[in-house]
């Protein structure tokens, strides 16, 4: 059911920057990525086959800009501008500040961005 839910909300708004993206959204999109991102690094490493090596560098990017745009509604959920994201750019502290920022729960109303989302709400 997460699965399905999962695809439903962020596949078929991969490339959307509008919006809202709840918790449960991001956090399981940034889990997925992650763990496909570790196990295609690792096949490079263990077979040390160039066609791996292709494989993995093709993901990392048809993944980016998902990752940005969730990144962007997940933002926007929490009532501030995407381009808070931007903060991470700063040296340290803004690492910190933008995990923090992608953890703060969603307004519960609607905002400027639009109405609370529906799917993979996380209490």
């Amino acid at each position: 059911m997460i699965i399905t839910a999962w695809k439903r909300v962020v596949l078929d708004n991969f490339a959307a920057f509008s919006g809202r993206a709840t918790r449960g959204e991001y956090w399981w999109f940034l889990l997925a990525s992650t763990l496909l991102f570790v196990v295609l690094f690792a096949l490079t490493l263990v077979v040390g086959s160039s066609l791996f090596l292709l494989i993995w560098a093709l993901y990392n990017v048809v993944v980016l800009v998902p990752n940005i745009a969730v990144s962007f509604r997940r933002i926007h959920d929490t009532g501030r501008s995407g381009w808070w994201l931007f903060v991470g750019f700063v040296p340290v502290v803004g690492s910190v500040a933008l995990v923090v920022l992608l953890a703060l729960p969603g307004d519960a109303d609607a905002n400027k961005y639009g109405p609370p989302p529906e799917g993979l709400r996380v209490a």
